[in-house]
């Protein structure tokens, strides 16, 4: 179990004082254990999905600042641009938040302009 901290940390549950990975906004861990973290524009981040290894926790990640949320389908991520827009397999649909089922299926709130609750979409 890993949780993003008020302090924009990601810490893991065998050490819940260890910071994993700091300056995130948003993450997801792959099943090997490595992070996919996002964080602010303002925020330094490769952007190349190379991972590194943190020098004092010695956790694997990778960080992007270019994404504003992501989910992850069998290990692979799935990002949503800063403008809401997802990637082109799913249409470039404009989307407000995104998650994946246990089955891989893929569901998301599609955004609408001045709404009160967002439509559901699901592939």
């Amino acid at each position: 179990m890993y949780f993003l901290g008020v302090d924009e940390c990601v810490y893991g549950s065998n050490d819940i004082t260890k910071k994993l990975v700091c300056d995130v906004t948003d993450f997801e861990v792959r099943v090997d254990g490595k992070i996919i973290a996002l964080t602010d524009p303002s925020k330094q981040a490769d952007n190349d999905g190379v991972y590194r290894q943190d020098s004092v926790s010695m956790a694997w990640y990778t960080k992007y600042n270019i994404y504003k949320a992501l989910t992850l389908v069998r290990d692979e991520p799935i990002f949503i641009t800063h403008n809401n827009t997802a990637p082109q397999e799913y249409n470039f649909e404009s989307i407000v938040s995104i998650s994946a089922g246990i089955d891989s299926s893929i569901w998301a709130l599609q955004f609408v302009p001045n709404a009160t609750d967002f439509p559901l979409l699901k592939w």
